[in-house]
C-alpha cells in the first residue's frame, strides 16, 4: 500500500513538474500551425521544431519552419530526423525567437560545410549574423509536421 501511494505521489509530482516547465523552460512559440497570414507559412508544408537536443540557454525554443518547395518538403518527409533544415534568416519576427526562415528558401541538408550550421539559440541571440552563403542550417528535434491541403505529393 505504501509503495503504491509513493508511486502515485511521484507520478503526480512529475506531472506537475512537467506541466509547470520543470527546469524553467517555457514555450517560445505556439504549437498552433502557421496560417497564410504568417510570413513563415509554407505553401507545401510546415514543421514545428525545437532545440531539445541542442539547447544552450536552458529554455527549449520552438520554431515553425515553412517549405514552399514541394520537392524540398518531400525530401524532408522522406528523412525528417536525419536532415538539417535551413534557409535565409529573416529578422525581426514576432514568433518568440526573433527570426524565421524564408519559406521560399527553405532547404534540407545531409551534412555539408560546418560554417553554415548553427543552433536555434545562436540565431535567436543574433539573427543578423552572416556567413558566405547567407543561409543557415540548424539541427533540430522534430515536434510536429503539417502538410498543406493539396500540396502533399507522393514520393516515387
Amino acid at each position: 500500500m505504501k509503495i503504491t501511494l509513493l508511486r502515485f505521489a511521484v507520478s503526480i509530482l512529475l506531472l506537475f513538474t512537467m506541466a509547470c516547465g520543470g527546469s524553467g523552460n517555457k514555450l517560445s512559440q505556439s504549437f498552433t500551425p502557421p496560417t497564410s497570414a504568417d510570413p513563415w507559412f509554407g505553401t507545401a508544408g510546415n514543421v514545428l521544431v525545437s532545440d531539445r537536443a541542442s539547447d544552450k540557454d536552458g529554455k527549449i525554443d520552438f520554431l515553425w519552419i515553412g517549405f514552399n518547395s514541394p520537392t524540398e518538403w518531400q525530401k524532408f518527409l522522406a528523412n525528417p530526423n536525419g536532415l538539417q533544415i535551413g534557409g535565409t534568416v529573416v529578422s525581426p519576427a514576432n514568433n518568440g525567437v526573433n527570426f524565421y526562415f524564408d519559406p521560399s528558401t527553405t532547404l534540407t541538408a545531409e551534412g555539408g560545410i560546418p560554417e553554415i550550421f548553427t543552433v536555434i539559440d545562436n540565431l535567436k541571440a543574433d539573427p543578423t549574423q552572416t556567413n558566405r552563403t547567407n543561409r543557415w542550417f540548424i539541427s533540430v528535434t522534430i515536434e510536429q509536421t503539417n502538410a498543406q491541403r493539396g500540396a502533399m505529393v507522393t514520393a516515387p
